[in-house]
């Protein structure tokens, strides 16, 4: 892989940016104090909790290589800290343009997780993370997201919330990818994973800052390949899948005057690749195709409620 070059003054830039985007919160209930929290492996440590209401946790994170950062949790039903025992986990991952508040901001998973025996983790991923290890990150344009989730995240949560290694993973648009990519790269780590609207196909990508994410196309040690979810298609054999997108013409829940979403139409494209692909290799995945449907939360959160069983029985949960 293409060595990561950092851009030590713009790396500043994007880390006082994140201090002054973080600051203390208004709404916090409780705090637990940094000392007692164990680092991971990298140095990347947790700075405060803020306990939002009697589930909602939201941990501030330092971390080498994306700067402070935020990650809410949904604690499990029974969680009691200090307890002994470890939960399942359930990564859900927002789009672009959008940040870990997403998914209890636009749907009802605070709710329908109420009773579960999960921990469920929502991380930042930058507006234009895309879940990845930058080829080459500008000023905060991009940096080591990966790394972050896959290995700082997991450790930090394992070692101060009781997280078991039992995984699941899912996301909207950018964070379909996310999923799929995540779990075709680490399938020793994800149990199930799960796409809604997400773009998973990266052979016809047209993504203005591609290069910088991946690497140019066709490069020896072609990156961009390496985090396709078609072709990473083989190493997803053993997990549980779901895959849900619509064709971008308007649905029950649009506007009345709604016209076709392109971007929607586009994403349901490269799903179907992703899928037609599975099918190839005799891999198994639930597709919901439900037709008519924009690039919107109202069919995200239908998503959500019934992919959400068959990732809670790949859980164990």
């Amino acid at each position: 892989m293409h060595p990561i070059r950092f851009l030590l003054a713009g790396m500043t830039l994007c880390v006082m940016a994140f201090a002054l985007a973080f600051g203390p919160s208004t709404s916090v209930t409780a705090q637990s104090p940094a000392p007692a929290w164990v680092p991971a492996d990298t140095g990347a440590r947790i700075m405060r909790a803020d306990r939002l209401d009697d589930r909602m946790v939201d941990l501030v994170i330092q971390s080498p290589g994306v700067g402070i950062q935020k990650v809410r949790l949904l604690l499990p039903a029974g969680y009691e800290s200090g307890a002994g025992g470890h939960w399942p986990v359930l990564y859900l991952l927002h789009g672009s343009m959008d940040d870990y508040t997403s998914w209890t901001r636009e749907t009802d998973v605070e709710d329908l997780t109420a009773d579960l025996p999960i921990l469920v983790v929502m991380p930042a991923a930058g507006k234009w993370g895309w879940y990845t290890d930058w080829w080459e990150p500008s000023e905060c344009g991009g940096l080591l997201w990966e790394t972050f989730h896959v290995t700082e995240l997991r450790q930090l949560l394992e070692r101060n919330w009781q997280a078991g290694d039992e995984r699941a993973v899912a996301g909207v648009s950018m964070g379909g990818f996310g999923a799929m990519s995540y779990a075709g790269r680490h399938p020793d780590l994800f149990k199930a994973a799960a796409s809604f609207s997400g773009m998973l196909d990266l052979s016809d990508s047209n993504l203005g800052s591609g290069d910088a994410i991946w690497g140019p196309k066709g490069t020896v040690d072609d990156t961009r390949q390496a985090h396709d979810p078609v072709a990473l298609a083989p190493a997803l054999r053993e997990a549980t899948l779901y895959v849900s997108y619509g064709s971008g013409d308007p649905g029950s829940v649009d506007d009345a005057e709604a016209s076709l979403d392109q971007r929607e139409q586009w994403l349901a494209g490269t799903s179907e690749a992703f899928v037609t692909r599975l099918s190839e290799l005799g891999i198994p995945v639930t597709v919901d195709a439900y037709d008519a449907g924009e690039h919107d939360w109202s069919y995200w959160e239908r998503s959500l409620q019934e992919a959400l069983p068959q990732l809670l029985e790949a859980l164990g949960a």
